[in-house]
């Protein structure tokens, strides 16, 4: 029997915020490139120390996600989509991943 991976563990969280990029936000279409796409690791390591705020909202993570999408890659903004998986990334921290003291 394997062991369970430790929802609770920063590698886990991490691993599940790229997801959430890929399925819910992927402003440059990667989800449905070869492999495992990493384009979007540095944006995961930002939302991992929003998730994990206790202090973060959906607002303040979807204007980070439309920063991104805007400032950083140049790409029209896609109503819906920054806000959409922000809350997803807060379901994440709800869900017991990111958790600040338990």
């Amino acid at each position: 029997m394997s062991p369970r991976p430790d929802k609770d563990s920063p590698k886990h969280l991490f691993a599940r915020i790229r997801e959430v990029l890929l399925r819910d936000w992927d402003p440059m279409g990667l989800a449905d490139a070869p492999g495992t796409p990493d384009d979007y690791d540095a944006v995961a390591r930002e939302l991992h120390a929003l998730v994990t705020d206790r202090s973060a909202t959906v607002e303040r993570i979807a204007a980070y996600l439309r920063w991104i999408e805007c400032e950083q890659m140049g790409l029209q903004r896609r109503p819906g989509m920054a806000t959409g998986a922000a809350e997803r990334l807060m379901a994440l921290r709800d869900e017991g991943g990111g958790a600040d003291g338990g």
